[in-house]
């Protein structure tokens, strides 16, 4: 019930639809490339994503036992792999980091690896000294960013660092055999916003600004023609979640035709949603990395350095770029009509095809053996 060859580790179950890629995509690749199939998620059954393989969490659903579940797993697994995501910022006291990492000192067989995160940023230099002493104790890393890969080569590991990329750029080959054939009717214009400052006591007023940006662009938008605005909703929590300020840029924008698709707990399910989109506008990174890697124009609002990053690493060209809400709303609205207007005209990521390789790395690259 316990012993399995590899838990994965990250911020799953959250009802967070980036996150739940990260499910989506280990799974296949952990049986495809690493021959695996005796896996769990450190995350209850019941609040994981709805995957093609169906990923199963801690073996018994009984509340108030999960962190005893927790241990028992790590000592009767050979590996932990912490996948996707911005998951090494500190090693907090009690986190699954730490727990791990006291198991390995005291010699269990436990091994650590890690695949698709980024490294930082670091709140403090203690925060930084907590993170390389677990580096160190790992058996491989993988990064999506060159910032992260930087920082892993000014240390003296002992094992080499693999310059990856996001995971969820392999999701067109997971759905290879499923997605479906889009016939285009009428022109859908998708839209994936977030907060993000105020939960994290940021700069409120950059916050404004992108909410304001986001308002003039849908505002210019709406009076050219009946396109349907398909809001998605990524990030489901109460507190910090997209659904409040979706509601609230709606009403202030004054778009009638829209639409909104809520969670879905079938990563699947909104990555054909997606597809169906003639344009992406978003500052969820994820509804861009969907949007780009299955082939919809995208336009990413940069509020967070791992934007400008992804936007670096694939490419996108100079025209699509509207950093972190300062440009003309007019300026990106006109462009924005013209892809969707004119597929034809759309200059694709030059670099794409080169990051969905660099994705599978996180899985061909590094030294895993059972």
């Amino acid at each position: 019930m316990f012993k399995t060859d590899v838990i994965f580790s990250g911020y799953y179950g959250m009802r967070n639809t980036g996150d739940d890629a990260f499910v989506e995509v280990s799974q296949w690749a952990g049986q495809k490339y690493w021959n695996i199939d005796n896996v769990k998620f450190l995350a209850k059954t019941s609040d994981l994503p709805k995957t093609i393989s169906g990923a199963k969490g801690y073996p018994l659903s009984i509340p108030k036992t999960y962190s005893i579940q927790q241990g028992l797993l790590l000592k009767n697994t050979n590996w932990l792999v912490m996948a996707g995501g911005s998951i090494f910022n500190s090693v907090e006291k009690g986190s699954i980091k730490d727990v791990a990492l006291t198991l390995v000192q005291q010699g269990n067989k436990l091994k650590l690896g890690a695949v698709g995160v980024s490294i930082g940023p670091f709140k403090n230099i203690e925060h930084e000294k907590q993170i390389i002493e677990y580096i160190k104790r790992m058996g491989f890393l993988s990064v999506r960013d060159h910032r992260s890969y930087t920082f892993l080569k000014s240390l003296n590991l002992n094992f080499e660092p693999v310059a990856s990329f996001d995971l969820a750029a392999l999701l067109p080959e997971v759905y290879s055999g499923n997605t479906l054939n889009v016939v285009e009717i009428k022109k859908i214009i998708g839209v994936s916003f977030n907060n993000e400052e105020s939960h994290f006591n940021g700069d409120l007023r950059k916050e404004k600004n992108r909410r304001d940006f986001i308002i003039e662009l849908l505002k210019f938008l709406g009076t050219k023609s009946n396109y349907i605005f398909r809001f998605f909703i990524f990030n489901d929590h109460s507190k910090v979640g997209d659904f409040s300020v979706t509601q609230e840029i709606i009403r202030k924008s004054g778009i009638v035709n829209f639409e909104i698709v809520n969670y879905n707990k079938s990563v699947e399910e909104t990555w054909n949603g997606i597809s169906e989109c003639s344009a992406m506008i978003s500052s969820r990174l994820h509804a861009s990395i969907f949007a780009c890697f299955s082939n919809v124009p995208f336009f990413l609002i940069e509020y967070h350095r791992k934007c400008a990053d992804f936007l670096n690493d694939v490419g996108q060209f100079s025209d699509y770029i509207i950093g972190d809400g300062v440009a003309n709303p007019m300026d990106i609205g006109n462009t924005i009509l013209d892809v969707v207007n004119n597929k034809d005209i759309y200059i694709a990521p030059k670099f794409k095809n080169e990051m969905i390789e660099k994705s599978r790395l996180n899985f061909t690259g590094v030294n895993f053996q059972l």
